[in-house]
């Protein structure tokens, strides 16, 4: 895809088109806020684990906040869910017409605690779709351009998505991580169609104008969001 950012400085997943203007990453200019209006936007206190929450009727988004999980899945009209990122992978995942939705946080640990499987898994079940129906895009996250790992986390990445994520290891012991590449791994096992997953494959550390990232600028670093929502009825 196109890496120009699109007003108002969010990118889009090509894969994702159907939903417009329901899905998308924000850049730094945005940062933390959604941009979209008239919805209930959920968000999530986030500890990279592998806990994926259902959202439902009865959920408020105060609420919801102060969960300490890092997946959210709901078929609740007019529900925006958002995921905080800084180098770590935002994927949006969509039933079709968006009728249901998912918004997962998948940095290393989640990527090896199997997150992306347990998102499509909660996903089917509540959108009663199979996995092959289901959209998904992982948006802009630190690129193995710039991810360098010890073995250890490099084995554990791998161990959930073994093709194409590790270079070779270097002098030092370390291997350069691919996450874009984990996550449509672990996509596609989970019964995605290759056709119907995309990498915004922008690298978070080597955009500093544009995205906020963790390893470049350290803990005081900002996030941007991605963000996706179910129609409003």
């Amino acid at each position: 895809m196109d890496e120009k950012l699109q007003p108002p400085d969010v990118l889009r997943a090509e894969v994702l088109a159907a939903l417009g203007e329901r899905a998308g990453f924000t850049t730094r200019r945005p940062g933390e806020a959604c941009p979209l209006t008239g919805v209930a936007v959920f968000g999530l206190t986030q500890v990279h684990s592998s806990r994926v929450l259902v959202i439902d009727e009865t959920r408020e988004p105060d609420e919801v906040r102060r969960m300490e999980a890092d997946g959210l899945v709901t078929s609740r009209p007019g529900a925006a869910l958002t995921i905080r990122v800084a180098d770590c992978v935002p994927v949006l995942l969509a039933a079709p017409q968006g009728r249901a939705v998912a918004a997962l946080h998948a940095g290393w640990r989640g990527i090896a605690g199997g997150i992306l499987a347990r998102g499509v898994e909660i996903l089917c079940r509540e959108a009663q779709v199979d996995a092959g129906q289901i959209l998904a895009a992982a948006g802009p996250a630190i690129g193995p351009c710039c991810y360098e790992v010890d073995l250890e986390t490099g084995r554990r990445i791998a161990s959930r998505s073994p093709q194409g994520v590790l270079a070779e290891p270097h002098d030092e012991g370390k291997v350069m991580a691919d996450l874009w590449q984990a996550v449509l791994g672990q996509l596609h096992a989970a019964g995605l169609s290759p056709e119907h997953t995309e990498a915004v494959r922008t690298c978070t550390r080597c955009h500093p104008g544009s995205l906020h990232s963790y390893r470049r600028d350290g803990p005081l670093t900002g996030r941007q969001i991605g963000f996706i929502a179910t129609p409003v009825d």
